[in-house]
């Protein structure tokens, strides 16, 4: 068995880690880390330990960039300020329906383009969560990959580390500005038969078996994803909805 790519992959997942859990100055402290181990890999002329350097610096970098770009946009403001705002986004992926103590929700993940609240009004390119429940509920679960959507609530900040720069509450209907395209409304139909041939199956495996053919996650619960994202494979469940959208887009 060869293990030299697994410091390499340990360097690249702890600089990404820290860059982005949102501790000031951790870049900085991993740039710091870095060098003394390409200075011990110099005088061990070892090209791992100055491979394993470089990995974890330019992760570190790559990860600060991407955390700097999330959390100083004017969209990741207005959350810090639980501003309420008008969003143009377009769906990234199936909403979820989630069961809750006194009601359900469900949630989808939106790239926003537009925003709009606290008298400005701007361009943005960020992901973002939307939320809904009551009155809004269907209004989310009805919303297909590939719509153009406006929507209207309130912004908060998400949890360190996540890709989307804010979570909006729906507190307004949901108005569809534009229905996905030709690609999409084609690979929809597909699902939705492979969705019926499933629906006899227990809980597991009818959530499972969309996700894991034709990336459609609708069905799996929180619990079920968030064992995706811990073990790493969530993308065994990217292969349909959002990987023709950004084709589409190319």
């Amino acid at each position: 068995m060869d293990l030299r790519l697994v410091p390499l992959a340990v360097a690249a997942w702890a600089g990404m880690w820290v860059a982005t859990s949102g501790v000031p100055g951790a870049v900085l402290g991993v740039g710091a880390a870095a060098l003394p181990v390409l200075l011990l890999a110099r005088l061990r002329r070892s090209w791992l330990l100055a491979a394993v350097a470089l990995t974890l610096a330019v992760s570190a970098a790559i990860g600060g960039l991407r955390s700097d770009l999330v959390t100083s946009s004017s969209l990741r403001h207005l959350a810090e300020d639980q501003a309420v705002v008008n969003l143009e986004l377009t769906v990234l992926t199936d909403p979820q329906r989630r069961s809750g103590r006194f009601a359900d929700s469900a949630v989808l993940t939106g790239e926003a383009r537009e925003v709009s609240g606290r008298g400005m009004r701007d361009l943005v390119r960020q992901q973002v969560v939307v939320r809904g429940s009551g009155d809004y509920l269907d209004g989310v679960l009805d919303a297909r990959v590939g719509t153009t959507l406006e929507v209207r609530g309130r912004l908060r900040v998400p949890d360190p580390g996540v890709p989307e720069a804010a979570i909006l509450t729906l507190n307004g209907p949901v108005r569809t500005l534009a229905e996905p395209n030709a690609g999409l409304r084609l690979v929809e139909r597909v699902r939705s038969g492979l969705r019926a041939s499933v629906s006899e199956a227990a809980e597991e495996p009818r959530a499972l078996l969309p996700a894991l053919v034709l990336g459609d996650t609708s069905r799996m619960q929180p619990e079920l994803t968030e064992d995706f994202r811990t073990t790493g494979l969530t993308h065994l469940t990217a292969v349909s909805g959002d990987t023709v959208a950004n084709k589409d887009e190319c």
